[in-house]
Formats: C-alpha cells, sequence, structure tokens
C-alpha cells in the first residue's frame, strides 16, 4: 500500500518540473514523512482544473456521505484505492472517472518484514525529480457547517519485481505515472480501457531505495535523518 510519503522540494522547483502555477490555497512546506493517517494537505494536479496545482487533504471522503462520523471512518480506509477495485466500490468507481489527480512526491517510504522485524525502505526516482502519483479525488460537503471539503486517495497497484522484495507482505506499490502519461491520466473523457492501461507496476530501473533509520512519526517528520540511508547488517544477504 502507499501510508507514508516524503516531500523536499520547494515550490518554485515543483512549478518548473510540472509548467504548472499554484493556487493561492496551496502549502509547499517540505514534509520529510508525511502519515496518510494525519490527513495532511497536499499539492495536487486536478483532471477538473489540469493547469495549476490546488491543494487536497490525504483520505477521499466521498460526496454522498451524510454526516461528519462517517466522513472521518470513511477517510481512514480511502486512504488508497487498489487499481483492481477503484472502478466498482462506491467510495472510488465515480471519482476514477471524472475526478483524477496527480499527486506529487519525492518519494515515499514501505517496510520490509524479516526474523519479526520491520525494516523502513525509502523509494525515489532514479532519474526524475518527482514520483506523479495516480489518485482520485472528491469534494464533500460538510452538513453541519456547510464548508467543502477536496480529499484525495493514491491508488495502488500490484508491485514491480523490486517492491515486491521491499513490501514482501502485501507485495503492492503506489500507481506512479511516467511523465508522458500525466496528461492522459487527468483527461476526463478517456475510456475505462484507456485508464485501466496505465493502471501498471512502475518499472524497476527508473526506481532507486535505501534501508533508513527506524523512526516512530513523533518528532521526526521535519527530520532530514528520515531520509539517510543506514545499512542493517541482517540484510545484507538481499542486496
Amino acid at each position: 500500500m502507499c501510508y507514508v510519503i516524503s516531500m523536499k522540494r520547494v515550490r518554485r522547483e515543483m512549478e518548473e518540473y510540472y509548467n504548472r502555477l499554484c493556487g493561492e490555497d496551496v502549502d509547499f512546506a517540505k514534509r520529510v514523512v508525511a502519515s496518510g493517517f494525519e490527513f495532511p494537505e497536499w499539492p495536487l494536479i486536478l483532471s477538473e482544473a489540469p493547469d495549476c496545482f490546488q491543494a487536497g487533504g490525504w483520505g477521499l471522503i466521498p460526496s454522498w456521505t451524510d454526516s461528519e462520523a462517517k466522513a472521518a471512518k470513511l477517510r481512514e480506509g480511502c486512504l488508497n484505492a487498489r487499481g483492481e477495485t477503484v472502478f466498482t466500490l462506491s467510495s472510488f468507481k465515480k471519482s476514477i472517472f471524472t475526478k483524477r489527480c496527480v499527486v506529487p512526491v519525492t518519494g515515499f517510504f514501505e517496510w520490509m518484514s524479516f526474523a519479526g522485524k520491520k525494516y523502513p525502505h525509502y523509494i525515489f526516482p532514479r532519474d526524475e525529480t518527482y514520483f506523479s502519483l495516480g489518485g482520485i479525488y472528491d469534494e464533500w460537503r460538510n452538513p453541519k457547517t456547510g464548508v467543502a471539503v477536496r480529499t484525495f486517495s493514491i491508488l495502488t497497484t500490484e508491485a514491480n519485481a523490486r517492491m515486491a522484495e521491499i513490501h514482501n507482505t502485501k507485495k503492492r506499490m503506489p500507481l506512479i505515472l511516467e511523465k508522458n502519461q500525466i496528461s492522459n491520466w487527468l483527461d476526463s473523457s478517456i475510456s475505462k480501457d484507456e485508464i485501466e492501461k496505465m493502471i501498471l507496476p512502475f518499472p524497476n530501473e527508473h526506481m532507486s531505495d535505501f534501508t533508513v533509520a527506524k523512526f516512530s512519526f513523533n518528532g521526526s517528520r521535519e527530520n532530514e535523518k528520515a531520509l539517510m540511508p543506514l545499512e542493517y547488517p541482517e540484510l545484507a544477504f538481499l542486496k
């Protein structure tokens, strides 16, 4: 799955890479470690407004949700959307056709299980500045306050060979788009067949990774040490 992501670039770099400007509500603060379970706001490129960045909160709340209690429960369970079921589940099936988005990250974290312990890995682009994660979004209006809230989910797919070694329990990975796929992903007129053809594992050769120090989510979010390589002798045979 994909529950922990990273952003270590600044606004200007992102605008140049994607050739898009950002809206006034977009927060471009660095987030060395960002957990989906904290529902962070994130810069997104939306199919409805593909020429600029806009803000959205991680954890999709479907537009049909009728109470705050249901919204909170659904949000925690909608951080990711499996590519195999995104067309059929009620929380996602409308958004996958009309509300797709790109979620830019500079990397993400995944944990390998070995001998009863978990070892964090940082995965990042080998030749590019960003991973462009494929996502979906929706807008929900709080029935008590009337305030509209935009939220998103990150799609996941089967792991490629390297990610299957790292994420060796679930064998999943986020949907990562090639840069030349972004315009097509954001095109709300494409067919289901065209969408499905993009929901594939990202090539091994375009990714790099290394193990990092084990960390808690308290006090490490802005700590650059979370992105420093750390080797574990017990994993040497896996290289």
